[in-house]
């Protein structure tokens, strides 16, 4: 429901819209993260070489 909030005329989305957005994927990569299914070692294969871990640790480290 929350996912794509609505345009304004221009077609871009205003500065708060976007940070929502950000908001509620990070919230969504969390979840991800997280599940009791989560295969650690697929993650990791899939996601090397990029910083979506590095951010996802920092994330839950604060």
């Amino acid at each position: 429901m929350l996912r794509n909030l609505p345009k304004i005329k221009s077609g871009k989305l205003d500065g708060r819209a976007r940070l929502f957005n950000l908001f509620i994927n990070v919230v969504d990569l969390h979840e991800f993260f997280v599940g009791a299914h989560t295969d650690y070692p697929l993650v990791r294969k899939t996601f090397s070489g990029s910083d979506v871990l590095i951010f996802y640790r920092d994330s839950i480290a604060t």
